[in-house]
């Protein structure tokens, strides 16, 4: 058996012991060092507590410090910090939306922001191929939206 099938069973039993999942639930069982979930979790609380801080600052820079441009009749509020176009992909690293950068930095940081995009369309889409099944026809309109995805990213790619 493998361990993401171990782990789906155990998700499966702890659903049924409590009729719905929570973090809560999750943690707790996991806290039992024989459950299947005891490995996928930092047990060392100041690891744990640092690993936390990082996301909460990841969260604070992506959330909570926007710009607000108004430009023509369009009034934009978008994050003060984004991730830093110059960043190695493992690196976490942060600059300043409104800061000076090359044509090809700012297409690097639009590249970015769309595969975000299509990242979460994708989900949907896989998503919607499940609930398509009990609703026709709902994965039909995923797949649209994300054809239209690609080729805006396509688009973008185009125009460097």
């Amino acid at each position: 058996m493998k361990k993401s099938d171990t782990i789906i069973d155990e998700l499966a039993k702890l659903e049924a012991a409590h009729g719905r999942l929570t973090p809560e639930i999750v943690v707790r069982a996991a806290s039992n060092k024989k459950s299947p979930l005891h490995s996928r979790f930092i047990w060392n609380d100041k690891v744990a507590a640092h690993r936390q801080r990082l996301d909460t600052a990841r969260e604070i820079l992506a959330t909570y410090v926007t710009v607000t441009i108004t430009r023509t009749k369009r009034q934009v509020s978008v994050p003060y910090y984004i991730r830093d176009p110059n960043a190695p992909p493992a690196v976490a690293s942060y600059v300043r939306t409104e800061a000076e950068r090359t044509r090809d930095q700012a297409e690097v940081i639009l590249q970015n922001e769309i595969d975000r995009i299509v990242g979460c369309v994708n989900r949907a889409r896989d998503i919607a191929e499940v609930l398509d099944q009990s609703h026709p026809g709902i994965a039909a309109k995923m797949e649209t939206l994300l054809q239209t995805t690609l080729s805006v990213r396509t688009f973008l790619a185009a125009a460097e």
